[in-house]
């Protein structure tokens, strides 16, 4: 069944339209992403306000065409996932990130092991260091297995949000969600804030941004009734 939706008794022309036929079909996924365009006809298109429109799109148009880039690039970027970079812990201006790291992080390590039989490397260099082979080809599998809208959604949390492969499968595979995502991708800048303070239209804008970033993602799996594939034996295999 395919689902179409009309304004004022027109069809909704252009790329919008082609959300309702997404390779799942899903009604509500359909109804979502043209709703926030609805929303925007009055006071003219605002695309930052139409997060799940841009992702439909994107998933329909590009993701076809540029898979292998896009894994590629994560696989490149893994080497330095944000929750694998830790502070020093024997400086005294650090110390207290490191602790925090321990307690946030460390169990979201445990888990990721237990899922994959691989713990992340962690490492004081922001130029990165090196995982484990079982590890890496562990997560390139699971990228190569998704479908076009779960590979948006990664994208849009592990690379124009958290930084970090390893919090976007948490995220998809239940371990986390959007408030624990968020707080572990600014660990580093919340102890700042709680150390300097909030600078308005600085710190809250940014969250807000991050906010939108990660909930979208997480809502757009969600609408396609995915569950980022319960048998992990056939996305690590």
């Amino acid at each position: 069944m395919e689902y179409y939706y009309y304004t004022e008794r027109v069809p909704i022309s252009g790329t919008v339209a082609q959300i309702s036929v997404l390779e799942e079909n899903r009604e509500s996924l359909s109804t979502s992403a043209t709703s926030s365009w609805l929303s925007n006809q009055t006071d003219g298109i605002r695309p930052f306000t139409m997060p799940l429109a841009k992702h439909a799109c994107t998933a329909l148009e590009r993701v076809p065409l540029i898979r292998p880039k896009i894994t590629e690039k994560f696989m490149k970027k893994f080497q330095q996932d944000l929750v694998s970079c830790r502070a020093p812990a024997d400086n005294d201006l650090t110390k207290y990130l490191v602790e925090r790291q321990v307690e946030k992080i460390d169990p979201v390590f445990k888990w990721l092991e237990s899922k994959f039989g691989y713990k992340p490397v962690v490492y004081s260099s922001f130029s990165g260091g090196k995982q484990e082979e079982g590890l890496v080809t562990a997560i390139e599998g699971l990228l190569k297995r998704t479908n076009d809208c779960e590979l948006v959604a990664i994208d849009a949390i592990a690379v124009a949000g958290a930084h970090s492969l390893v919090i976007t499968i948490g995220i998809f595979r239940g371990r986390l969600n959007t408030e624990e995502a968020i707080e572990l991708i600014r660990l580093g800048e919340d102890l700042q804030v709680e150390s300097w303070g909030l600078v308005q239209g600085g710190h809250d804008v940014d969250i807000a941004d991050l906010t939108v970033q990660v909930a979208s993602a997480a809502v757009l799996e969600f609408l396609q009734g995915n569950d980022f594939s319960s048998d992990w034996t056939k996305l690590v295999r």
